[in-house]
């Protein structure tokens, strides 16, 4: 059920909502971080492929699920508005339901949900900062909020040794490998990348944000 969830999910609906302030994404790891691998979806969007796998663990026409989301976020109540009609066409009837912050956070830290949308920015600019966060039982023992709530003892071996390798092409395959087995359980659908909007003046020359999107005014110069 949760590889139908992911084929569901139809990245064309971005558009419509966030027209071209967001870029769709295909990974957990965003452009410019050294795991990122740009190509082909792990997984498609395919309605036909969804219902088949419905078909295929017996679910039938009667599944209910709730998503939880921030009361604030309205554009993203319209975006899972646009996913839970796909959803219902698959036979899964998917409920949004918006929380205040705390409420919300209570849900997740418990994992008190069926779906739930989050999203964040890495700490420093590496792919073990993405990934850690939702891979970490120790983190969740201390409060980290339960994002990923499932048996992932192999998945936790796995980030320990891309952590102790030190050679930098090793440890760039041992990240895809585990970006990509979590997207293709269908643990998590990833969904887009924020765009960072910078207005400036041109007699200042060309303004770049570094790799964590941060930017630096102390080597402007006029022209």
């Amino acid at each position: 059920m949760r590889l139908a969830l992911s084929h569901a999910w139809n990245p064309q609906a971005l558009r419509l909502i966030f027209q071209d302030y967001v870029l769709p994404t295909r990974s957990l790891l965003p452009q410019g971080l050294m795991a990122d691998e740009p190509g082909k979806p792990v997984i498609e969007f395919s309605p036909d492929k969804a219902k088949a796998l419905m078909r295929q663990v017996g679910s039938g026409r009667g599944i209910r699920l709730e998503m939880v989301l921030h009361k604030e976020d309205w554009l993203l109540f319209q975006l899972f508005s646009l996913y839970a009609k796909n959803l219902k066409r698959i036979g899964i009837q998917l409920t949004l339901t918006r929380l205040e912050r705390s409420d919300f956070a209570r849900k997740i830290t418990r994992g008190d949900y069926d779906l739930a949308h989050s999203g964040w920015i890495a700490d420093y600019p590496d792919p073990d900062s993405m990934l850690h966060p939702l891979l970490s039982e120790a983190l969740q023992r201390e409060g980290y909020p339960n994002l990923f709530p499932c048996q992932k003892q192999d998945f936790q071996k796995r980030l320990t040794l891309a952590r102790q390798e030190g050679d930098a092409t090793k440890r760039q395959d041992m990240y895809r490998a585990i970006d990509r087995a979590m997207i293709g359980e269908g643990l998590i659908i990833p969904l887009y990348q924020d765009k960072r909007v910078i207005i400036f003046n041109p007699m200042i020359g060309l303004i770049r944000p570094n790799p964590m999107g941060k930017i630096c005014l102390f080597d402007i110069q006029a022209k």
